[in-house]
């Protein structure tokens, strides 16, 4: 099997790990990403980790394909409890999962992330959670991509250990905003970007449209005040002509 043949988001996601860097990737599935970045010399070396025996099986047969062995552990656990204080891994990778189940590892695991000098987190969806855990928990936002790959769009955010206030606003409607799209990526303001919240925003107008014709409105109207504050912010982000 040739494991240089990564799709365009794990290559996205291992472009960010630093030139030997010692890296745990958390819910490793098939180790694509360690096998990469080891093969590639971007990680010196790395912890795969999963909860589930049978990806960690895959993972156990590519890395020994890869001759790899000496270089990547495999490693059964939960999250952040995978890892072994003598591992000294500085760079933490979570992919190919939603924000809030990433936001629950690391909240779980906060007491192991001492020595960590690098986290890159690449969420399916609710990147602003991450980025509401990241803030709240000393986290800096160092950078921010999005990508797309078979029509689908993915956020990969990097964070180092302290001034977590520096990427935001001081204005709460801005800091809300840059929370839930990404500071970086307002300021570079691609493509993806555009292409993605004109797609949020449309959908969350037909989700309104819908919770409008409720038999009743009160029980709704939580959800309803949400949906709007978040297009208010849409319309802010986004160009009028795609408002």
């Amino acid at each position: 099997m040739n494991h240089d043949n990564v799709t365009k988001r794990l290559r996205a996601v291992a472009g960010h790990i630093r030139k030997g860097s010692v890296i745990a990737d958390i819910g490793t599935d098939h180790g694509a990403i360690p096998i990469f970045a080891v093969k590639h010399n971007a990680a010196a070396s790395a912890v795969a980790a999963d909860v589930n025996e049978g990806p960690l099986a895959a993972a156990r047969a590519n890395i020994i394909e890869e001759g790899l062995e000496n270089r990547i552990q495999v490693r059964s656990g939960n999250g952040l409890h995978a890892l072994h204080k003598e591992d000294d891994v500085d760079t933490i990778v979570i992919s190919g999962m939603g924000g809030i189940l990433i936001s629950t590892i690391l909240e779980e695991g906060s007491m192991l992330l001492s020595g960590v000098e690098h986290l890159i987190l690449q969420p399916n969806v609710g990147a602003g959670e991450i980025r509401r855990w990241l803030r709240a928990n000393g986290w800096k936002l160092e950078s921010e991509e999005i990508i797309e790959e078979n029509t689908r769009i993915y956020e990969i955010l990097t964070a180092v250990p302290g001034e977590p206030d520096i990427p935001y606003s001081d204005a709460p409607f801005v800091q809300e905003t840059e929370l839930l799209f990404g500071p970086f990526l307002m300021k570079e303001h691609n493509d993806t970007f555009i292409k993605k919240w004109t797609r949020e925003k449309e959908e969350w107008e037909r989700v309104l449209r819908q919770l409008k014709k409720a038999e009743q409105p009160e029980q709704v109207e939580d959800k309803k005040q949400e949906l709007r504050r978040k297009i208010r912010m849409a319309e802010e982000v986004l160009p009028h002509e795609t408002s």
